[in-house]
């Protein structure tokens, strides 16, 4: 009997053993459970922060050289003005000299008939037309890099002005330029002329087309090289299929 209950009291003891640990077990488990649950939250948050950071270090670098872009581009609009104004000054100047010189050489021929009654030498009257031919020379190189100038300046105030988000200006080309089309893309509209940069023409410049003096389209600069330029055919003005070797001249 003594031995019956023992071993009741021991069977006992051992359910209530595994009771607890099946009921401690449970806890770990629901406890560990949470942990982990814990940690891959934390090392999402840390995940996203280290991108919030990133993108924030990517925006402002990006501003930065945004900046400097426009402060580079007002820096040589300011440069380029300043050569036209110098350039401008030197043309006058180089006039000036010029008027001097024709005063002076036809003050020379009017001499020239009685040079031996005066101190007019032949001498002198050759280096006078050694020194009008280089005037001229001067004027009209500086007249040349006077035009280069205003174009470029032109250009400069355009980007200057998209770049700070302004309407771009519109561009006028110089009057009375003419040039012919050379090759065409109908797909997709665009065509190649034969004048460049060296003639005057500018990108975002428009030329009438024509053919036998009538108006067959007009097209918009939209690259420009020193000898040829790429434009495209501006659809609402296009009146007939354009043909290669139809004149194109600058429109209003």
């Amino acid at each position: 009997m003594l031995r019956a209950c023992l071993i009741v009291g021991l069977l006992s003891n051992i359910g209530a053993l595994v009771i607890a640990f099946l009921v401690v077990g449970s806890g770990f488990k629901e406890k560990t459970q949470q942990l982990e649950e814990a940690t891959a939250a934390k090392t999402t948050a840390e995940g996203n922060e280290r991108t919030a950071k990133q993108n924030e270090k990517k925006a402002l670098d990006e501003q930065k050289k945004l900046v400097a872009e426009r402060d580079q581009l007002a820096d040589e609009f300011r440069t380029a003005s300043n050569d036209l104004q110098s350039t401008r000054r030197r043309l006058k100047e180089v006039s000036d000299n010029l008027i001097t010189s024709n005063e002076e050489r036809e003050t020379a021929r009017a001499g020239l008939a009685r040079w031996n009654a005066t101190s007019v030498t032949i001498e002198q009257i050759n280096q006078l037309k050694i020194d009008l031919k280089s005037a001229r020379e001067e004027k009209e190189a500086l007249a040349g890099e006077n035009t280069i100038l205003e174009r470029n300046t032109r250009i400069l105030q355009r980007k200057l002005a998209a770049f700070e988000g302004d309407k771009e200006p519109k561009v006028t080309l110089p009057a009375g330029l003419k040039g012919k089309i050379v090759a065409i893309d109908p797909k997709h509209d665009f065509v190649i002329l034969n004048i460049g940069s060296e003639q005057g023409a500018e990108e975002r410049g428009e030329m009438l087309v024509n053919r036998a003096g009538k108006l067959v389209a007009k097209v918009r600069l939209t690259k420009v090289h020193s000898d040829r330029s790429i434009a495209n055919i501006l659809p609402e003005w296009k009146q007939s299929d354009v043909v290669e070797g139809d004149a194109v001249i600058s429109g209003l």
